[in-house]
């Protein structure tokens, strides 16, 4: 009797799949838009306003392969000492310069001193929601 293979997947071959399957859609997508025959300024405009299609796919796959442990994270560390448990997940929508990349990343909530926090924020260097910051808007 034959031993049955366990097929191992790396991370960066998920990201190679997600990739191209993003690039085949945008290429359908780029194929029916326009007219018949559109000239090289529209083809460059169409390329132009719906490559952030496929960057900003590519750049979430990207972030939920590096950042999956702290996606997941159940307890974090707080200021005050305490190990908190995760309260919820939230989402949140950051507007990039490659598309709009949603995250759903854990809450924490420190009843002692009343400090909530998502530490992926802080890892990703993300400001405060509300806070209006810039960088909140535009991430580079």
């Amino acid at each position: 009797m034959g031993a049955a293979l366990a097929v191992v997947r790396r991370p960066e071959e998920d990201l190679r799949t997600m990739a191209h399957d993003a690039l085949d859609r945008w290429l359908d997508q780029m194929q029916t838009a326009g007219g018949a025959t559109p000239s090289l300024l529209e083809l460059s405009d169409q390329v132009l306003t719906t490559r952030q299609t496929v960057l900003a796919t590519c750049l979430e796959t990207i972030l939920r392969e590096r950042f999956a442990a702290d996606l997941q994270q159940t307890q974090a560390l707080c200021a005050c000492g305490r190990w908190l448990a995760r309260h919820r997940l939230d989402t949140r929508t950051l507007s990039t310069l490659h598309g709009s990349v949603t995250l759903t990343r854990p809450y924490f909530y420190c009843d002692a001193c009343g400090v909530g926090m998502h530490p992926l924020d802080a890892k990703l260097g993300l400001a405060p929601e509300g806070s209006g910051s810039p960088t909140e808007q535009e991430i580079t």
